[in-house]
């Protein structure tokens, strides 16, 4: 008697369907993931935003306060002060925008060496200062776009003559 040998294998439709079902799941993973971030990121911008509306709030109620967003052991932060008489900065609020995979920029400057410090007047709400290291982004355009970036983009563009700020995600 002879034995027959039955080691076929796998066909090469069954090593599709196995290949073509691996695609699928990959493509849903990733698809997770960048929906992830992207909620992330425009969770961040409407965090930066209110922040922005409690800073000018605060200013036309009669405190002498600033904004601040900077990044510190990669984190952003978005940080409200106190001015006192002498000039000093007390924190009174702060809260994490994000932590990994996203970047701010201001008018395409980026925000990693210096912080972003705005301040309002408190008679009308307008803008009065815009400044990243030395430079006032503010002092001879009437507006400022700040751009957080991740796997997806959002910006509120800052108008100086009015204090107003729109969020556009």
């Amino acid at each position: 008697m002879t034995q027959r040998n039955n080691n076929k294998g796998f066909s090469l439709v069954e090593l599709l369907v196995v290949i073509a079902i691996m695609a699928v799941a990959v493509s849903l993973v990733s698809y997770s993931f960048v929906s992830v971030y992207r909620a992330r990121s425009k969770r961040a911008a409407e965090t930066l935003d209110a922040v922005i509306s409690q800073c000018k709030i605060d200013s036309m109620s009669g405190l002498d306060c600033a904004l601040e967003v900077a990044l510190d052991d990669g984190n952003y932060y978005v940080n409200l002060y106190r001015i006192d008489e002498s000039g000093n900065m007390n924190l009174y609020k702060t809260e994490k925008l994000a932590s990994d995979r996203l970047s701010i920029t201001a008018d395409s400057d980026s925000i990693e060496d210096d912080p972003l410090i705005i301040r309002f007047n408190s008679s009308d709400g307008s803008i009065s200062s815009a400044v990243i290291g030395t430079t006032d982004y503010l002092e001879s355009a009437s507006t400022l776009m700040l751009t957080l970036s991740s796997t997806g983009t959002h910006t509120i563009t800052l108008y100086k003559n009015t204090g107003e700020h729109v969020l556009d995600a």
